[in-house]
């Protein structure tokens, strides 16, 4: 999983946003981690990596978002997903760290806005702060959407 992981992140982001394997490793370690992976024709294109927020213990810390396939809700069915399995561990929120415009030239703020998040107080060194709150309003919408595509 750990080399899915690296080479998904060659592809997806810029050197200085991509784990080394030892920093992963680490990560692996945090209270509640996880990883949610998709694959398509055995291969893998997509994950989620989070875990509990070290600073507000109801907020789950999706840490790294990537797809090397854009355009196709990979991103957002990866959202969902892991938007899902925190509200059922007890997290009633999910928060991201993000940047107004990526060294491609995307929106990764906009992405996040889109599935709903808004932004919160964030120390400007480590990015946009965004939170998306959890109910099961929302999670229901969410197995609806996934159920439908």
């Amino acid at each position: 999983m750990m080399s899915a992981i690296m080479e998904i992140e060659k592809k997806a982001f810029r050197r200085e946003l991509q784990y080394s394997k030892e920093e992963l490793s680490r990560r692996m370690k945090e209270k509640n981690f996880v990883v949610i992976m998709v694959h398509v024709s055995g291969n893998p294109v997509g994950f989620a990596i989070g875990y509990k927020d070290p600073q507000e213990a109801s907020s789950f810390y999706m840490d790294t978002l990537a797809t090397v396939i854009e355009k196709k809700r990979i991103g957002s069915t990866l959202y969902h997903l892991t938007a899902i399995f925190c509200f059922k561990q007890g997290f009633s929120h999910v928060t991201v760290r993000t940047e107004e415009q990526d060294d491609r030239e995307r929106s990764p703020k906009e992405f996040y806005e889109k599935l709903g998040f808004y932004q919160i107080p964030c120390d400007p060194c480590e990015g946009i702060g965004m939170r998306k709150d959890l109910d099961q309003q929302t999670i229901n919408e969410y197995v609806h959407h996934l159920c439908v595509e």
